[in-house]
This record gives structure tokens, C-alpha cells and sequence, in this order.
């Protein structure tokens, strides 16, 4: 019998793991890349889904976040297996995004992630703070 609580780590996890420093494109981290252009478009929330492998609002969505963001579905994939959940038990895995101001420039990211199952559960990773490399 499969068990849920093995799944609520799996949005802090997913997040760690896109702003990790193993997620290295084109001379930058994700992090890096995300501050860069929330800067220069003055954006202050973003979205990204790890389903529909894309980032919103479509400034936000370049393509060097792409292959990462299908690694992160496949890091719910596996983790589903390996607690005997079928592939599709997962419908909603989202990375909510704010980026902090300050003195008029980005500095760092809050990130609040969470997945949903089909029977409608949350699972939630809570508030993460991530910051820029260079």
C-alpha cells in the first residue's frame, strides 16, 4: 500500500534540485539566469511548471531552463515509482516564484512549491529562499 506523507518531500526536493549548483547553462546558474531577467523586466512573480516545462510570465521562459525543468519531471516520476504510486497520481507540480527587491535590483528568490495529486491533496514544501551565485 503506497503512502503519501513519502511524497511531501518531493516539492522541496525539486526545488533544491533546479537551483542547485549541478544546474549549470551557458556560463549561469538558475538562479543566476531567473534574477537576470526578472531584473531587466522588472518582474516580480513568476511561476513555473514543472508539468507544462515552462515558466511564466513567457519573459521569464528561456530556453536554457528547459532540459532542467524535464529533469525535475522526471525526479517526481521516479520518486512516484519508488513508492508504488502510478505515473499519473501526480497532476500539478508547481514552483511559485517572488523575487525580493531591493535598492531597485533583484537579490534573492521565495520559493513556494507544491504538487497536487488527482484525488486533490497539496503537498506543500514551504518557503525557500533562494540566492544568486554570481
Amino acid at each position: 500500500m503506497p503512502k503519501r506523507r513519502n511524497l511531501n518531500s518531493i516539492p522541496h526536493n525539486i526545488t533544491k534540485s533546479f537551483f542547485g549548483t549541478m544546474r549549470f547553462s551557458e556560463g549561469m546558474y538558475m538562479a543566476d539566469w531567473l534574477i537576470k531577467v526578472a531584473n531587466y523586466n522588472k518582474i516580480q512573480k513568476g511561476v513555473l511548471d514543472v508539468f507544462a516545462e515552462c515558466i511564466f510570465p513567457e519573459e521569464l521562459n528561456l530556453g536554457v531552463f528547459i532540459p532542467h525543468i524535464k529533469d525535475l519531471k522526471e525526479i517526481i516520476l521516479k520518486e512516484l515509482e519508488r513508492n508504488d504510486f502510478s505515473d499519473d497520481f501526480i497532476v500539478k507540480a508547481v514552483i511559485e516564484l517572488e523575487f525580493q527587491i531591493q535598492f531597485g535590483q533583484t537579490r534573492a528568490i521565495n520559493c513556494y512549491p507544491f504538487m497536487v495529486d488527482k484525488e486533490g491533496r497539496k503537498y506543500e514544501g514551504g518557503r525557500i529562499v533562494e540566492y544568486a551565485y554570481q
